[in-house]
């Protein structure tokens, strides 16, 4: 059986180690994409397989700092 394209936020925190409520942070924040699909967000695994081999995305210092602070 082949693995679903997308997975629920909660798998998607699971899946990167982190917490819930990071996750849903970050999906706020546009540092990740999600699909949302009426009512339900769906993270494709492609989504999470960028995270992984670009952490600094997920960070949130990374969008919050300004140059020169």
């Amino acid at each position: 059986m082949e693995a679903p394209l997308t997975v629920g936020v909660r798998e998607a925190a699971r899946l990167l180690g982190v917490g819930q409520m990071a996750m849903y942070d970050a999906i706020r924040a546009g540092r990740v994409r999600v699909l949302r699909i009426g009512r339900r967000l769906r993270v494709a695994r492609a989504e999470l397989e960028d995270l992984a081999r670009h952490p600094e995305r997920f960070s949130r210092e990374s969008r919050s700092r300004t140059p020169g602070t």
